[in-house]
């Protein structure tokens, strides 16, 4: 009887409500509820929800040396990549692969390879060789609790790595870097740097994969009284060439021997140095290539003697600053946050890939071994004839450019497929004078600027200048280079401003915009602002030249039948790249707010007439039947 006395008490309460007041201040009720859950509900919900586990004691292990904080600094600029035991290096992540290479050697640090060195083949680094070069740190009865880090750090060109292990709320932490030396291009160094936190000592084994090739390949120990004490062994061997059977490549390996195990004080680190060498010949007929042997394996004990006493740091500040060196020039784009499309992570780590399949010189330079005043010569003439580089369509648009770089097969082919692009478009010279021509020819071909004899032209498309540009210390000659950048404006318009980076020879450099029928502007370290215009027939927006007579001619040359600015662009189009979706400034979960509000009005509305209209005048006639009338309480005063 009790549950019948609590159902009908419930009915009759509900009961209050049946009335149209008391569903209207419901309807209104839910409404406001639901405006409160769309907009304050997703705070609390992120407020609430369970942070990750791990995040925890092993954090101030992956940030002690302050490397880590470096390392998000550089991914918030797109200047490096991050992958952690919560996102790890698999085939689909992020499309990008930890990888070092210096256009002679290059190393893969994905997870699903064994790691063996490249080198190089017809245009790439893929040519595998069967030597696996990395030393892989392992603690002894190691704990299951540990947490990692992999940094592809692309303005240094190394890899960073960081394993922590916990027992009993301490650390044991091992770091490690890896790159292939910019200058020294037969150079791999690994550093391997094991902190140990505890009062005891800690063991560690050592491993490494070494050679997989053949067992009859030639091996022999050298002497080479390193700082380091270890004891190298050299390996001569051949592969054939995929393109030519008749052909083959002879190779020399020398590596240090490692020990099996290491031990770590208590409280103490130990710093460990792995420097491994290749060196090998070109594609050489078999039945000539045992005259190259000897000579192969001699120069390259000659390089490891040479850098014998060179310190780990000075090997280290002589690579940062060759990468540094190559990215001082270099190409800015506003970030979009619509779908699919193109941002600086990709643009910059694609670069990156490049430029690790490209020597820093035109030719093999060893350590401490000056290039003579005739092959310095020879690299200078090529980066400053470019001839027509770059003669096709913005790289920007070509999406067969920016495939996904999932495996260290895609890397090559990705490379392969730039390379001959830039090749084939007139950049030939930029890119045989090496790592500093091909990232120029790189820069020019991402917005279609082409050199010809007597000047540059910025031949992009002006419907295509709905994203900021900024393209970086551009090279013009010896001794100038060039900053452009393209600015939307706030009435969606684009605007170019060309700036004078450095100008040694004091050379005098002039531009006009599309049609160049207003007077050429003479450029400096001022911003000079050009108007992006639209021409019939289309032709370059842009036009810099050091000749100031040949700037006053061009305007006779181009014939062009009208020109005009050109046109704002859209606003949805500008907005899609600014907040990811064509509404404007405001999030769309505001424009659903206000098409639900609309929905919702529109039915009370549609409610209100039918009752006036159909419940009234039904209510009417059954009064008028029965002898009475009456308004409904709703419309009392």
């Amino acid at each position: 009887m009790a549950i019948l006395d609590y159902l009908d008490l419930y009915l009759r309460k509900w009961k209050r409500y049946d009335s149209h007041q008391s569903r209207k201040r419901l309807l209104i009720t839910l409404l406001a509820v639901c405006i409160i859950l769309v907009y304050i509900g997703p705070f609390f919900f992120k407020f609430w929800q369970k942070k990750p586990i791990l995040p925890d004691k092993l954090e101030p292990c992956l940030e002690a040396p302050g490397a880590y904080r470096e390392i998000l600094k550089e991914e918030e600029r797109f200047e490096a990549h991050r992958w952690n035991n919560f996102n790890p290096i698999t085939e689909t992540s992020d499309h990008f692969l930890p990888y070092v290479g210096n256009g002679k050697i290059g190393l893969s640090l994905d997870n699903y390879s064994d790691k063996p060195f490249y080198i190089l083949g017809k245009r790439a680094l893929d040519v595998a060789i069967p030597f696996h070069p990395l030393v892989e740190v392992e603690l002894a009865n190691s704990n299951k609790y540990t947490k990692g880090l992999t940094s592809v750090r692309y303005v240094k060109g190394l890899v960073y790595k960081v394993t922590c292990h916990s027992y009993l709320y301490k650390d044991v932490s091992v770091r490690e870097t890896i790159y292939a030396h910019r200058l020294i291009n037969s150079l791999l160094v690994q550093e391997i740097d094991i902190v140990n936190y505890f009062d005891v000592p800690f063991v560690f084994n050592l491993k490494r994969l070494g050679w997989k090739g053949d067992t009859k390949a030639k091996s022999q120990v050298v002497a080479i009284n390193a700082k380091d004490k270890l004891n190298y062994f050299q390996i001569q061997s051949q592969i054939d060439w995929k393109d030519d059977n008749r052909k083959s490549i002879s190779y020399s390996v020398i590596a240090p021997e490692i020990p099996n195990t290491i031990q770590v004080p208590a409280n103490g680190r130990k710093t460990l140095e792995f420097r491994t060498f290749l060196n090998y010949t070109k594609p050489i007929l078999k039945n000539q290539i045992a005259r190259y042997e000897p000579d192969l394996k001699l120069t390259l004990r000659e390089t490891v003697k040479k850098i014998a006493d060179t310190s780990s740091l000075n090997l280290f500040n002589f690579h940062i600053n060759a990468w540094a060196e190559l990215w001082k020039s270099g190409f800015g784009i506003s970030f979009s946050k619509a779908q699919n499309i193109l941002n600086g992570d990709a643009i910059n780590a694609t670069l990156y890939y490049i430029l690790s399949h490209k020597s820093a010189f035109d030719h093999d330079f060893v350590f401490k071994d000056l290039p003579s005043a005739l092959v310095a010569a020879r690299s200078s003439n090529l980066l400053n004839k470019p001839d027509s580089c770059y003669n096709g369509h913005p790289t920007l648009q070509a999406s067969a450019l920016w495939s996904p770089m999932d495996s260290i097969g895609d890397i090559n082919r990705i490379v392969s497929l730039w390379l001959m692009t830039l090749e084939k478009h007139g950049c030939h010279n930029l890119i045989e004078s090496g790592a500093i021509g091909t990232l120029q020819a790189y820069i020019l071909s991402l917005s279609a600027l082409k050199f010809t004899k007597n000047h540059i032209e910025f031949n992009t498309h002006p419907k295509e200048l709905h994203r900021d540009y900024y393209i970086r210390r551009l090279r013009y000659g010896n001794n100038t280079l060039l900053n452009i950048t393209v600015a939307l404006g706030e009435d969606n318009k684009a605007s170019l401003y060309v700036t004078i980076d450095k100008n040694e020879g004091d050379h005098k450099f002039y531009a006009c915009d599309g049609g160049c029928m207003d007077a050429p502007i003479k450029l400096s370290s001022i911003p000079a602002q050009f108007p992006v215009k639209l021409t019939q027939p289309l032709t370059a927006i842009l036009y810099i030249t050091p000749d100031l007579e040949h700037i006053q001619e061009l305007k006779h040359t181009i014939h062009v039948k009208e020109i005009v600015e050109a046109p704002a662009h859209e606003h949805n189009i500008i907005a899609l790249h600014r907040h990811g979706h064509k509404l404007g400034g405001l999030p769309a979960i505001f424009w659903l707010s206000i098409v639900f509000l609309i929905v919702i009005f529109h039915l009370f509305l549609a409610k209100l007439i039918y009752n006036e209209y159909c419940v009234g005048s039904s209510s009417s006639s059954s009064s008028s039947s029965s002898g009475y009338s009456y308004e409904r309480i709703r419309y009392a005063v």
